[in-house]
């Protein structure tokens, strides 16, 4: 409550549809132009006094999409991203995603396969592309 606040609500919606771009999200396309929700949260204190807080919601609405962003006042970055809808967004998988699971490159994967009873359990490999 008593943070330095970074930003005021104009900044906040800046620094949200600079992340909305900065994905692929096209906003035109998606019709995706006003905010539906641009909202700094409050805080009711115990001396009865209500506190902006820094921190600040956006939502962006349409009848098929829904994206919503809140950023925060004191690291003046995104807190929360979620985009429900058409799949606009396309992301290829990285190049070094199995060190960014901490596996080995050449990790090899294998599925247990359903066995008869009374058989040694079977397994079949997994190929990564």
């Amino acid at each position: 409550m008593r943070a330095t606040n970074l930003l005021t609500l104009e900044k906040a919606q800046a620094t949200a549809e600079s992340a909305m771009k900065s994905i692929g999200l096209p906003m035109d396309k998606i019709g995706f132009n006003k905010p539906k929700r641009a909202h700094q949260f409050k805080y009711k204190w115990k001396d009865g006094k209500v506190y902006l807080l820094p921190y600040y919601q956006f939502i962006w609405q349409t009848e098929e999409d829904s994206c919503t962003v809140d950023v925060s006042g004191i690291s003046g970055k995104v807190a929360y991203f979620s985009f429900a809808g058409y799949p606009y967004l396309r992301f290829d998988m990285p190049t070094n995603y199995f060190e960014m699971l901490g596996l080995p490159t050449n990790a090899i994967f294998v599925r247990h396969r359903s066995t008869k009873p009374g058989l040694p359990p079977q397994w079949e490999l997994e190929t990564t592309k």
